[in-house]
């Protein structure tokens, strides 16, 4: 080595240890600090070196998959295997729902009263009066009137008529006269032309009611189990990845094979029905069958 480098070197030498005496006399003789300090300083100045041309690595995110559109699980996964299934369980909802609402028409409704129009009226009613229902001379229930309207001819009205209480072995149909008093000089009789039952709340509202809130529950079990439930979500587009990895046939292949089902189905056919037709021709020939 030349003499001027060999000087160069010896100088630099002897600085930088006498630089690590000064360090290690600071820290009390403990060498473990002072390379602990360099240790730290050149991690924070020199970066993490990058090869040429690759990209910089990021962190991996442990999240899991975000939600989007009204709270959607893995939103655009396993998409026509996600609808099509919405669409079999929704049919199968409805008709659950066009099934309740057509055995609710069966359902008793509590009834509150009879509208009974009257015609051939002779005096007339108020609100709250006792009434006996007739079937002719013969009486066969009782009754309190609710509402009563005369017509402008005096001859007929509207009355319905609460708490309805008829005789055993008699029904509502039986009614042909309303009085009051005795059958003979009645102080109000009039005839009924119809008897038509007031329920507590139209029937409609029952059927119409259970219907709709079998379908509410339906669209909620739907939302739930195909829309935001990470288990079920996760079995749809697995499910949606793997038919796209089948093979389908195409259609001359399908148009080829239905071909020769048809043609095996009519040679088999035809080879049973020659086989029976020989056969039974043999049984009546030697006698054992006979036309």
């Amino acid at each position: 080595m030349p003499g001027g480098l060999t000087a160069a070197f010896t100088v630099v030498r002897f600085g930088y240890l006498g630089n690590r005496r000064k360090q290690v006399a600071g820290n009390n003789g403990d060498i473990t600090k002072s390379d602990t300090a360099v240790a730290q300083l050149a991690e924070q100045r020199i970066p993490n070196p990058q090869v040429a041309g690759s990209i910089p690595s990021r962190r991996v995110s442990q999240d899991p998959p975000r939600t989007q559109g009204f709270g959607i699980y893995k939103f655009g996964q396993g998409y026509w295997v996600r609808v099509l299934t919405a669409i079999c369980v929704g049919m199968i909802i409805l008709f659950c729902a066009v099934w309740a609402y057509s055995r609710l028409a069966a359902v008793s409704i509590p009834i509150t009263g009879y509208m009974m129009p009257l015609d051939r009226v002779t005096g007339t009613l108020s609100s709250g009066a006792a009434v006996d229902l007739y079937k002719g001379r013969e009486k066969v229930g009782a009754a309190a009137t609710d509402v009563f309207l005369l017509q402008d001819d005096k001859k007929s009205a509207a009355a319905v008529f609460k708490d309805v209480v008829m005789l055993p072995g008699k029904v509502t149909l039986d009614v042909d006269r309303v009085r009051i008093g005795d059958v003979a000089a009645p102080t109000f009789e009039g005839t009924v032309i119809d008897r038509q039952p007031r329920y507590l709340f139209p029937r409609a509202y029952l059927q119409g009611g259970v219907a709709g809130l079998i379908v509410l529950l339906g669209g909620l079990f739907l939302y739930r189990y195909i829309g935001t439930r990470p288990s079920t979500v996760d079995f749809l587009v697995e499910t949606d990845a793997e038919m796209k990895k089948v093979n389908w046939s195409t259609r001359q292949i399908i148009v080829d094979s239905t071909i020769v089902v048809i043609c095996a189905t009519f040679l088999i056919a035809g080879y049973i029905f020659i086989a029976d037709f020989g056969f039974s021709s043999f049984m009546e020939f030697i006698g054992i069958l006979k036309r």
